[in-house]
This record gives structure tokens, sequence and C-alpha cells, in this order.
């Protein structure tokens, strides 16, 4: 009986090949996404969802990457729009990483730039994806990535400020993010006590943002340098 128990366990440790990755062709690739049967239920409408925005064919180390961006235009702006980051094989493309936005949000343009994080010595390609939160506390939710031959990896975003705000100031919309090789920023505006959500009194607030490589090869984070305030 024991060898038996020890036969399984051994068994279940044995690597199993994982299925292969679909192979589609360039047409299928940019092909509007059909209705799901889940779309109807969790925001009214049925799509389709047609490509909006797609980046042309680059080299980033040994592959080949395509990004696609397919928005619900049925109803703009409601409703899970889909990112999708592409890899050229022999026949085909296979998907790396997809990020589909909240039933009651949508995805702006995403822009791609290539930095030199703090404490490391060579440039990093990132993909910045902003998802647009719908409402009076209209807000960006940030989600970059990290570009490789080989996956596509979340970076950390860490919006903190670096010196604290005056004790009757606060930021209640968040922060709106500016990324690319000329510079990467955020800005963002500030409230006092008794201000309306639509009408803030105290001015903005402009950030320089920087990555960092963070100990261990753990990954990159995004972060605010310094801020200036305006008007």
């Amino acid at each position: 009986m024991r060898c038996a128990a020890l036969a399984i366990a051994l068994l279940l440790l044995l690597p199993v090949d994982a299925p292969p990755a679909e192979v589609l062709s360039k047409a299928a690739v940019v092909a509007a996404i059909p209705a799901a049967a889940n779309a109807a239920a969790l925001t009214g409408h049925t799509g389709p969802w047609e490509l909006t925005w797609a980046y042309t064919e680059a080299d980033f180390g040994n592959a080949t990457l395509f990004v696609t961006l397919h928005a619900n235009t049925a109803s703009p702006g409601d409703g899970q729009d889909r990112l999708r980051v592409w890899r050229r094989e022999e026949h085909g493309w296979t998907l790396l990483r997809e990020l589909i936005s909240d039933p009651t949000s949508h995805l702006l343009t995403p822009t791609l730039f290539t930095t030199m994080p703090a404490g490391q010595g060579e440039n990093v390609h990132f993909l910045y994806a902003p998802e647009l939160v719908m409402g009076t506390g209209a807000q960006l939710i940030p989600h970059l990535f990290v570009i490789s031959d080989t996956a596509i990896a979340e970076a950390q975003v860490v919006l903190e400020l670096p010196a604290p705000l005056r004790a009757d100031e606060a930021l209640w919309k968040g922060w709106w993010l500016e990324l690319s090789e000329r510079a990467l920023t955020c800005r963002t505006h500030i409230y006092h006590h008794g201000d309306s959500n639509c009408c803030p009194s105290g001015g903005t607030l402009t950030g320089t943002m920087r990555v960092v490589a963070l100990p261990k090869s753990a990954g990159y984070r995004l972060e605010i340098e310094k801020t200036v305030r305006g008007e």
C-alpha cells in the first residue's frame, strides 16, 4: 500500500505538457470580436468589439510583437474593452497577454515607451494601458506592463506623494498619467473641505515619475519622484 501511495505521489510530480497556444492569422487577430453570452448580462450591451487601435509590429529582443485594442462599438465607453499583446510564430500569432476593462469602464489609447529604470544599467520596454472609470468621480486606473520577448509582466504603480498635503487638502479623483518616451508625468487636482465634486479650489499638482528596478529581480515599480503645485 505504501509503495502504491508513493507511486501515485511521484506521478503527480511528473511534468505535464501545457496545451499549445492557439496560432491565429493576422486577419483573425484584427477581426471584430463577436458578442459574448455574458456581455449582455454584465453591461446591457452585446458588442461587437471592433479594432480601434493597433501598434505596428515591432521587435522586442528575439520576438516580433503586435498590440491590438478592441472597443465596444455598440456602446462606446461601456463595456469590457480588450487589449491584447501577440507574438509572431512561424505560422501566425499567439496571444501573450490580455487585459479586459471593467464592464463600466473602458480602455484609452495605450502608449509604449522605453526607459532606463533607477538601479539598472539598461533600457526596458513598457506598455501603459489607462482604464477610464466612468461617472461623476471619473478617474484612471493605470495598468503598466513590462515587455520582453517571452512574457508580458505587470509592473507596480505606486501613486504616493513624496511629501504630505496640507491639513485642509485632499485628492479625490486620483492621478492622470502621461507616460511616453519624452517624459513620465502625472497630474491631479487638489480639493479643499466644502468643494463640490466638479470644482476643486486648491489648484493642481503635477508630478515627475520614475521607474525603479526592484531588488532581487522582483520586477519594476513606477513611482512619483517629486511634485510641483500650479494654479
